[in-house]
């Protein structure tokens, strides 16, 4: 028999997306596929067979039973699951996972297109995420309630407001209960899962950001020696030629000075080689006697 509150209460409605735990975990590189994954609207594209998606190893090399980067990507028990819940709004293309530096080809994954799109959320009981002030399509919500009536018995969708965020009826989170996922969250929309019932989450996050800062001061250091050390023999070039000029300068200035000094004795000098002689009054010789 059902309970009281069963069939008084409106259906509770659940987020589901990865746990939000980095340490250990595939991720997978941003597609890019021209498809737009988060419309809500078939997708008619010519898309390869399979999709082809590479894994990213930053954060650690255990599988999980669903990603959201770019593509949303299931396995396909996850898939199934979804399907027993009665959920009838997935186009589904199958999905090899790949990691080339190990050499893995990871069949049995499918990149999922959730039809439908729904404004479900309670502006009066939930408080959005607009740092931008935009309006119309939030980024987030700091709280999220959905608004049943509005949802309309939906068994899973994406929000109109938020395209990023997936709902699942509880009809779905019964039938998910029955196996154990890996890294797959469904939790109610108006709690917060970060951090989840896991222990030391937040520290491993904030190492995580840790890591990733040092990564990316370690990729920058090595880059301004070399643009010091150009810039150094830039200007130890230009500084050169400057110098040269100021040297000759220099010696040009007493070159020219002796230069216009030096005429003065030369000139007798001159005048001691090419002029004659004059005779001594004794060796004259009386004009016209020989």
């Amino acid at each position: 028999m059902a309970s009281k509150n069963s069939l008084t209460s409106s259906p509770m409605y659940y987020r589901l997306r990865p746990t939000p735990v980095l340490e250990g975990v595939y991720d997978i590189r941003r597609s890019e596929l021209a498809a737009r994954w988060l419309s809500g609207r078939p997708i008619s594209d010519a898309l390869p067979n399979p999709i082809e998606l590479e894994l990213d190893d930053r954060f650690g090399t255990r599988m999980a039973d669903i990603f959201i980067r770019g593509i949303l990507v299931m396995s396909d028990r996850l898939v199934a699951a979804l399907h027993r819940a009665g959920v009838t709004n997935l186009q589904t293309f199958p999905a090899v996972l790949t990691d080339s530096q190990r050499g893995l080809r990871l069949p049995g994954f499918q990149a999922v297109q959730i039809l439908g799109r729904i404004k479900a959320a309670d502006p009066n009981e939930s408080i959005a995420h607009d740092p931008d002030d935009i309006g119309r399509d939030v980024v987030g919500f700091h709280k999220l309630v959905i608004d049943p009536k509005a949802a309309r018995g939906a068994l899973m969708f994406r929000l109109l407001e938020s395209a990023s965020t997936i709902i699942v009826h509880e009809q779905v989170k019964r039938e998910l209960d029955k196996e154990q996922w890996q890294f797959v969250s469904v939790h109610p929309t108006d709690e917060n899962p970060d951090p989840l019932d896991l222990e030391n989450w937040a520290a491993d996050f904030r190492e995580v950001l840790q890591l990733q800062a040092k990564a990316k001061a370690k990729a920058k250091t090595p880059s301004k020696p070399r643009s010091t050390a150009r810039q150094n023999q830039a200007t130890a070039k230009t500084k050169r030629p400057t110098r040269k000029p100021a040297t000759t300068t220099h010696a040009t200035k007493p070159a020219s000075k002796t230069k216009r000094a030096t005429p003065k004795p030369k000139a007798p000098s001159r005048t001691k080689v090419g002029a004659r002689k004059k005779p001594s009054p004794a060796a004259r010789r009386p004009r016209g006697k020989r």
